[in-house]
């Protein structure tokens, strides 16, 4: 029993261990990208001051070079940051999937030029907004670099055989066959991206989402006619909300049958 009881024990030191290293890593790569975001912030402030201010048109074309290439950076560090988060454990939480959809619709629209759309009678789930939110960035970012005006970007969530089943389709360029089996590779732009191409994070971040969470990303492309990604996750429906009791005590009835339950 002793020796079950220290098993035991040491099984839990090596979980806080575990648990503490990780908060370590999270605190590192907050501050670190919060303090170069800090400082590429006001570095850009000041190139655009420069590009706004100067009388010499070679002087405000190299500026607004520089502010160009600083909003890259700081995309950059944000993209790093989330992709070093997103495997992290987090605690489940109430998520309503219908609401989410629409505010990433809403804040994504006054953007780009597009036929925007989005779709979902889901309701509440438990999971992870702020992880959530992050891949159908990452996929709606990258549908608008691959779109153009007139084209249509959408979102769908349905819940099928016991999974909750995200989907972002667009109507642009499409993928080259050639780049669809690396696509989610970290730093992979694919070879005919040309000046669309980015920091190549932003697929690989919705693929590690994905996975942590013990779903799935596929894609499906086609040249001219669009492409779409469709995410996978087990379905984990939120615990429904109990009925409140009435403030008045006189209302209750009796203590052992609260009014509102078993009616």
């Amino acid at each position: 029993m002793n020796r079950q009881w220290a098993a035991q024990a040491r099984l839990r030191a090596l979980q806080e261990a575990d648990r503490h290293r990780s908060e370590q890593r999270e605190n590192a790569a907050r501050f670190g990208s919060h303090e170069v975001r800090t400082r590429l912030t006001i570095a850009r402030g000041y190139a655009q001051l420069i590009a706004d201010q100067s009388a010499e048109p070679t002087v405000r074309e190299d500026a607004e070079l520089v502010v160009a290439e600083l909003i890259k950076a700081s995309a950059l560090a944000t993209n790093l940051l989330t992709l070093v988060r997103v495997v992290e454990p987090s605690a489940p939480e109430p998520v309503d999937v219908d609401q989410l959809l629409a505010e990433i619709l809403r804040r994504w629209s006054v953007t780009a030029d597009r036929i925007w759309n989005a779709r979902s009678t889901v309701g509440t789930l438990q999971g992870d907004s702020e992880r959530l939110e992050a891949i159908l960035d990452c996929l709606l970012e990258n549908a608008v670099k691959f779109t153009g005006p007139g084209d249509t970007i959408a979102m769908t969530a349905d819940a099928e055989g016991g999974e909750l089943v995200l989907v972002v389709r667009d109507t642009g360029a499409g993928i080259p066959a050639a780049d669809l089996d690396t696509i989610f590779d970290t730093f992979r732009t694919g070879a005919t991206a040309g000046e669309r191409a980015g920091s190549g994070l932003g697929l690989a971040i919705v693929k590690a989402v994905a996975e942590a969470r013990g779903g799935t990303v596929s894609v499906a492309s086609s040249l001219g006619r669009g492409t779409t990604f469709t995410l996978r996750f087990p379905l984990r429906t939120a615990p429904p909300i109990p009925p409140a009791f009435p403030s008045d005590s006189a209302d209750r009835g009796p203590l052992n049958e609260p009014a509102g339950v078993g009616s």
